[in-house]
């Protein structure tokens, strides 16, 4: 879930994966990538090289996926269910 205007925000963005868990997994990774990292490039004159920075590191959001995956209870809720039967 995404806020475009910031926490306090009336408006989010949400997504839906479904499909088994690896597939789940590998689909909101790419999703983040595609939509929220963005790379930037710092060329320096005289130097054959260049600096790329990342706003967040893929690791770091590829290891937060892993784990709320992982970590996550699996238990089964299902609502209370009450039925009243009156005999007139």
């Amino acid at each position: 879930m995404w806020f475009p205007d910031g926490a306090g925000g009336d408006r989010f963005e949400e997504k839906e994966f479904r499909g088994p868990l690896s597939d789940i997994l590998r689909d909101a990774i790419d999703f983040i990538v595609r939509n929220y990292l963005k790379e930037t490039v710092i060329k320096h004159p005289h130097q054959p090289q260049a600096e790329r920075f990342w706003n967040f590191p893929h690791a770091a959001i590829e290891e937060a996926l892993v784990n709320a995956i992982y970590h996550r209870s699996y238990e089964e809720r299902s609502r209370s269910k009450y039925a009243s039967h009156r005999k007139n």
